[in-house]
């Protein structure tokens, strides 16, 4: 989309805390607050996912023999 100069996008969330770190999800790659985040434990590893639709793709590769 386009927008007109000089307006900035509105974000609702707040950014977290600047002590927070954030995960990395490992499907698409994006950066957030694992307090917020859809947590999967494997093989004493523990991923956190942005959305649902990440961490199905991620449990689906593991499925099909995929490594984590």
């Amino acid at each position: 989309p386009i927008r007109k100069p000089g307006k900035a996008p509105v974000f609702k969330e707040k950014h977290p805390e600047p002590d927070t770190e954030m995960a990395r999800d490992p499907e698409c790659g994006v950066y957030i607050d694992p307090r917020k985040a859809l947590v999967f434990e494997t093989g004493g590893v523990t991923y956190y996912f942005c959305c649902e639709q990440c961490l199905k793709k991620f449990q689906a590769k593991l499925k099909q023999g995929g490594t984590a």
